[in-house]
């Protein structure tokens, strides 16, 4: 199988016995650039992750979210009928008023911008964006989890959000800014930048005004 590069269950069992490695055979997927043999079968047996622990579904998730190639790993858990596990509103083809085709350019984006600029570039802006928030969570998982679902239905449900993966104080007062529509801050800054605006603009998005920008 390695030779092959294919992910297979290892026994019939092997997702009743732990629904975590539905989610994780995405995930080693992505990263090795292997294929999943049966795909059909994940998506058969997708119904066993509403069994499996929200704290183990929040950590395999937000790895997914952390590994370069980001769009990939949405359309293979949307294919695979996960996605609409996790996520607190799903619809098949959308995650609640989001079209799935916009989150996958948006996420992209963002995963190129991040791999081919900052970690290139910004050896201080990649550690801080790798620095963990808390119990595992980075700041670069819940960048990429505001970035993919940013828009509409995010901006008035963190709080939802927060609550399904089980995030902490800390992560979701983060996730909670990230999704802040901060269009009219960038709208001023780009006629006037003052010290005293860039002072302001990090005050009121403490702590994820890097992220932000």
């Amino acid at each position: 199988d390695l030779e092959r590069m294919v992910i297979k269950a290892c026994s019939v069992t092997a997702m009743s016995d732990d629904p975590i490695r539905l989610l994780r055979s995405v995930r080693l997927a992505v990263t090795l650039g292997f294929t999943i043999e049966n795909c059909a079968d994940i998506k058969g047996q997708a119904h066993l992750l509403e069994s499996a622990a929200g704290e183990r579904i929040r950590d395999e998730f937000l790895q997914i979210l952390s590994v370069p190639g980001i769009a990939k790993s949405l359309e293979m858990l949307l294919a695979a009928g996960l996605l609409q596990k996790i996520v607190p509103c799903s619809i098949e083809g959308n995650i609640g008023n989001i079209s799935i085709t916009s989150s996958v350019s948006t996420a992209d984006c963002l995963d190129k911008a991040i791999n081919t600029y900052l970690l290139v570039y910004h050896e201080v802006l990649a550690a801080h964006i790798a620095r963990e928030v808390e119990g595992g969570v980075t700041t670069r998982s819940l960048l990429m989890l505001a970035g993919c679902f940013g828009d509409g239905e995010f901006r008035d449900k963190a709080t939802s959000w927060s609550d399904c993966l089980k995030l902490g104080k800390k992560a979701s007062r983060m996730l909670a800014i990230l999704g802040r529509d901060v269009s009219p801050y960038f709208a001023m800054m780009k006629n006037r930048l003052t010290p005293r605006m860039k002072l302001r603009f990090f005050r009121d998005h403490d702590p994820a005004g890097v992220e932000l920008l």
